[in-house]
């Protein structure tokens, strides 16, 4: 048993953590926080790592999540995610940065679907030549035969209970629920992508979402607000 943890949480854990399976329980985040909450609760990364059976430093790169700005944890995912995440271990690269540096890094990164070795390319860039971020994305991005850009937008759930209600889904549920809520836009939806924590949401698309939708950005989230809202409420 692991202190702050039960047994059921346990078991996701383990079918989430050193395995190869195309499908885990737990999002890397989900990860991240029960980890965190085991040591909170005042597991050892030592224990941790033996109950799970993974190093010890894999443990604190899970956690090192929480380095992250709280808007882009939830877009941490496996393998090579499903161009509207982000590979948690890319992700991981930019956890030191000021955290508007982290939010322009990581929506460039979806905007473009770079690979772990772009983000890397993109430090190595800004510390060898001193170039700042933006220039060193760039630059990055310049060495690329052809440059396919998606269009992002990053939105707040704004409603207090409507937070505390996605707080209690697994990252799989929420993201079912978030699919379903941009099925509901007037216009139709197709190529429309997306991922929805408990406190922010992102989408993207092949085309300017203002210009396919016919909506401003805050209209955009207030839609989505609204169709959540009407979604998980009691029938």
């Amino acid at each position: 048993m692991i202190n702050g943890l039960s047994q059921s949480e346990l078991q996701s854990l383990i079918l989430s953590v050193g395995t190869h399976r195309d499908r885990r329980r737990l999002s890397p985040m989900e990860v991240a926080a029960l980890l965190h909450r085991a040591k909170e609760a005042g597991t050892s990364v030592r224990d941790l790592s033996d109950s799970l059976n993974i190093s010890e430093i894999q443990v604190s790169r899970f956690v090192r999540l929480f380095n992250l700005e709280p808007k882009l944890r939830d877009l941490a995912d496996w393998g090579k995610g499903n161009g509207a995440t982000i590979p948690f271990s890319s992700l991981l690269e930019i956890a030191g940065l000021e955290p508007s540096q982290q939010v322009e890094v990581a929506t460039s990164a979806l905007a473009h679907n770079m690979t772990k070795e772009e983000f890397r390319q993109i430090f190595q860039i800004a510390r060898r030549s001193g170039l700042n971020i933006a220039d060193s994305i760039a630059s990055v991005l310049e060495r690329r035969p052809v440059v396919r850009t998606q269009f992002v937008l990053i939105g707040a759930i704004r409603q207090g209970d409507l937070q505390d209600h996605l707080e209690t889904l697994l990252q799989d549920s929420r993201d079912r629920l978030f699919q379903a809520a941009i099925d509901g836009l007037a216009r139709p939806s197709r190529g429309i992508r997306g991922r929805l924590g408990p406190r922010t949401f992102t989408m993207l698309a092949s085309q300017d979402l203002v210009s396919l939708l016919d909506m401003d950005p805050d209209s955009i989230e207030e839609f989505i607000n609204e169709r959540l809202s009407l979604l998980v409420s009691p029938k």
